[in-house]
């Protein structure tokens, strides 16, 4: 796991401290995920952004509206109640994200499996003051108001072929609040990432037509194809074939964005395409 250090920051003391809230108008993360390409030393990055925009209500709750990718589509609303982080995404109930009143040796839940806070520390970001929580087991560090260096978790799909992840920045409008000092830092990362439906590359095509998700190869290759949401859901996984042109009928899944993870059985490697299904 790639090693996330905080831009700027040192220890301070807690006087003055006030709680610096994460559900706020304009909020961008960008995380980053790292996949090795070829020799030793090439890499690859994909971004993946998250924002907070709009307002709506639910039962009679606030909500601030999560927006997927550079180009803003509306996967899940948030709300903030003394200092914990509740999250509703499409077709479910409401869950805990995060809580920043958890102290040394609380345990928090997360794909099954549970984790303690192992350590506090009150530190400076920026002009604030906030607190660091670090999980045992090297699990995740979360920063109040910034949240987990490692992932957008529950939205952040685990994708096979990446070797390390971790946060690229957090914006508060056109800002920085907060960035990563690796390699990998980005503040343009949405300028030249936002894939539309239709794109291409070397090995293939993709494009939407007839209510159906159309691939070509540019020669018969071996593959295995999936499509999970961005909270990492599988709705479809084929067994392995080899063919030039492939269909997927679209109507089967509901709208919004989706991963398209192509596996080349020959070269194992995995080749993997954001798409949008309106």
């Amino acid at each position: 796991m790639t090693t996330i250090c905080l831009y700027p920051y040192h220890i301070i003391n807690a006087q003055d401290y006030a709680y610096i809230s994460f559900v706020e108008e304009n909020i961008r993360w960008s995380y980053a995920y790292i996949r090795q390409t070829g020799s030793a030393g090439d890499f690859e990055v994909d971004y993946f952004n998250y924002q907070l925009q709009g307002d709506t209500v639910i039962n009679g709750l606030n909500y601030k509206k999560l927006l997927y990718g550079c180009s803003g589509d509306n996967i899940a609303v948030l709300r903030e109640d003394n200092q914990k982080v509740f999250i509703i995404r499409q077709q479910e109930n409401e869950q805990l994200l995060y809580d920043f009143n958890l102290k040394e040796g609380d345990s928090m839940k997360k794909n099954g499996l549970t984790y303690s806070v192992t350590k506090i520390d009150t530190i400076q970001v920026g002009n604030t003051k906030r607190k660091k929580f670090i999980f045992d087991f090297g699990y995740d560090t979360w920063i109040e108001g910034v949240g987990s260096l490692n992932d957008f978790y529950p939205l952040q799909p685990y994708l096979l072929g990446y070797i390390a992840q971790g946060i690229n920045y957090q914006k508060k409008g056109l800002d920085i609040v907060y960035r990563t000092d690796e390699w990998y830092f980005n503040e343009n990362d949405c300028k030249n990432n936002d894939i539309q439906p239709s794109l291409s590359s070397r090995d293939c095509s993709i494009y939407m037509k007839d209510n159906g998700i159309h691939i070509h190869f540019s020669s018969s290759i071996t593959v295995r194809i999936s499509i999970l949401d961005v909270g990492g859901r599988l709705y479809f996984q084929s067994p392995f074939f080899s063919s030039e042109d492939v269909i997927i009928p679209s109507f089967a899944f509901p709208k919004g964005i989706y991963l398209l993870k192509i596996f080349e059985k020959d070269k194992n490697r995995e080749n993997i395409h954001k798409i949008i299904l309106h």
